[in-house]
């Protein structure tokens, strides 16, 4: 009796794994104040806001 190939199951594809370690705003107003919150902690500290395109939520950077 021949053999049957049973492929395995595989993992659902993830996007950005790094993303989900980030913290996610709702709204660029949300990340915006934790930006504003965050200068008050370390005035040399320079953040920006990106919408990310993987889960649609807002995150920061300090990268230029």
């Amino acid at each position: 009796m021949p053999r049957r190939h049973i492929p395995k199951k595989h993992e659902p594809f993830k996007a950005d794994i790094s993303c989900q370690r980030k913290r996610r705003f709702g709204n660029e107003h949300e990340a915006l104040k934790a930006i504003e919150d965050a200068g008050l902690m370390d005035i040399r500290l320079e953040l920006r806001t990106y919408l990310c395109p993987y889960c649609d939520g807002w995150h920061l950077s300090s990268s230029k």
